[in-house]
């Protein structure tokens, strides 16, 4: 029996194959499979916090906070992990994006967040016009009633 260079290259390319095949099994089926259940937490805190069921109460440097004034809170921290309606989290990690559900909603999660700090921006930069301009006129009708 001889081996060629022909039954080398196919117990290669079909050693490598089953090898990707089972790599690809590992780390991208098994945990979408898994994770599958936490799809409905992530599409439902995500329509919680864009049809603003949830409000936000706190917001700091390192996260926004959301809540409904019970003990359920959505956080979405800096780094990018949310805390889920459910007590989940989407955590910024790898695994995140192995699963395409998680990767997913964490993409949107990040959407949503720099589009809440860019209305909280505008809000502020509006309302500091407008007290600005209201102490202005002040300023001006306490000049007037004193005879200036």
């Amino acid at each position: 029996m001889n081996i060629t260079m022909d039954d080398t290259l196919l117990s290669v390319t079909f050693t490598l194959g089953a090898a990707l095949g089972l790599a690809l099994m590992v780390f991208i089926l098994v945990p979408t499979i898994t994770d599958f259940h936490k799809i409905k937490d992530y599409k439902r805190t995500y329509n919680l916090i864009k049809n603003k069921e949830f409000r936000l109460t706190y917001v700091c440097d390192s996260h926004l906070s959301f809540g409904d004034g019970s003990y359920h809170d959505i956080i979405l921290f800096d780094d990018g992990s949310v805390k889920l309606v459910g007590g989940e989290y989407i955590h910024n990690f790898i695994f995140t994006f192995v699963n395409p559900f998680a990767c997913y909603y964490f993409y949107k999660f990040k959407r949503l967040k720099n589009n809440i700090i860019e209305q909280q921006k505008t809000y502020n930069i509006f309302r500091q016009y407008l007290e600005g301009r209201g102490q202005k006129n002040a300023v001006k009708s306490f000049k007037f009633f004193r005879g200036y």
